[in-house]
């Protein structure tokens, strides 16, 4: 559509017409996402279930890819810019419309499997983070496991969490 000739640039309307730019922001995140290769998009919907903000074992633990294939997804998220290093542990997504891109390409089986994972991760880990129950809660919530114990024991966990953090609408 726009093409540099002799000195000057040019725009061909018929082909600027013709071209399909997205109004929305996660339609065009969504189509960026596509051209990654399968690791990457599936360590970053893994990413994007555990939250803004992810470590390297999150992405192990909830997309079930092994350590090299979950860091060299990573790299190719942040040349992709579409997430960055926040630490020397952890992740985010650069702007909050990215990993709401991939959730919404999420099918809901899996996004339930990976919340299941995720709160699983999440009580397996030693984090001393206040508020780990609450969010595991969250992810449970959200999971596909038919485990009524399991949820109604970590909702009510949560909830004296929720109060001793002083979260009185979390709990």
């Amino acid at each position: 559509a726009l093409t540099f000739h002799w000195g000057e640039w040019r725009v061909s309307e018929s082909r600027w017409n013709s071209l399909e730019l997205s109004q929305d922001l996660v339609d065009l995140v969504s189509r960026r996402a596509a051209r990654l290769d399968d690791a990457t998009r599936t360590a970053l919907l893994a990413a994007a279930i555990v939250g803004n903000t992810f470590s390297l074992e999150a992405i192990q633990a909830v997309s079930h890819i092994d350590a090299e294939a979950a860091s060299v997804a990573i790299e190719e998220g942040i040349r992709a810019r579409m997430i960055e290093q926040r630490s020397s542990s952890l992740f985010g997504f650069v702007h909050d419309r990215i990993r709401e891109s991939f959730l919404k390409s999420l099918d809901p089986s899996k996004r339930a499997q990976y919340h299941t994972r995720a709160a699983e991760f999440l009580l397996q880990s030693d984090s001393e983070e206040p508020g780990v129950t609450i969010t595991a809660a969250r992810h449970c919530n959200a999971s596909d496991s038919d485990d009524l114990e399991w949820r109604l024991r970590l909702n009510r966990t949560a909830a004296r969490e929720a109060v001793a953090l002083f979260a009185n609408s979390e709990a």
